[in-house]
């Protein structure tokens, strides 16, 4: 029995220090992207923006690429079974499904906003390695702003939909 609770007690121990690591390193990513891409890292937050710099390569490969492509970071696998069985559906974002504007929307909407999120991650990613001045918030602002105006004319058609019939 004693050995029993020393066992789960050292797992315990075990567990506590591999969150205390986690966070560290969380914040590790978070400096470093706010020191060198200052612009993605408001966008994307900074674990999101560090997967698709690492997805991509580089800052200056991320700043090259379009936004369609931005958006499919992460899903190349899913975008090859895609092309090769024509009866799997194509990914709608990669690295980016774990964003929260995308996981908070409807199934349905998800691609759009990833869409929409590539988009301003895109012009982000490109600001940060052209060394442009900091626009990030402007960007997210907008985003959001964007988001809620789709929102609003979705919620409008919805209800005419409703009356008409």
């Amino acid at each position: 029995e004693k050995a029993d609770i020393r066992m789960i007690l050292a797992f315990a121990e075990d567990v506590k220090r591999i969150y205390g690591i986690r966070k560290s390193l969380s914040e590790y990513v978070e400096t470093l992207m706010k020191r060198h891409a200052p612009n993605v890292a408001a966008v994307a937050g900074a674990s999101t923006g560090a997967e698709l710099i690492a997805e991509a390569g580089s800052l200056q490969r991320l700043a090259m690429l379009p936004s369609s492509t931005v958006q499919l970071l992460g899903a190349e696998q899913a975008l090859f079974k895609h092309l090769k069985d024509k009866r799997q559906r194509p990914p709608k974002a990669g690295v980016l499904h774990s964003h929260p504007l995308v996981t908070a929307a409807p199934r349905q909407q998800q691609g759009r906003i990833a869409k929409l999120l590539a988009d301003k991650i895109s012009i982000a990613a490109r600001v940060d390695y052209f060394k442009g001045k900091f626009v990030g918030d402007s960007l997210l602002s907008d985003l959001k702003k964007r988001l809620q105006e789709r929102a609003a004319s979705t919620a409008t058609a919805t209800a005419t939909a409703g009356k008409q019939k």
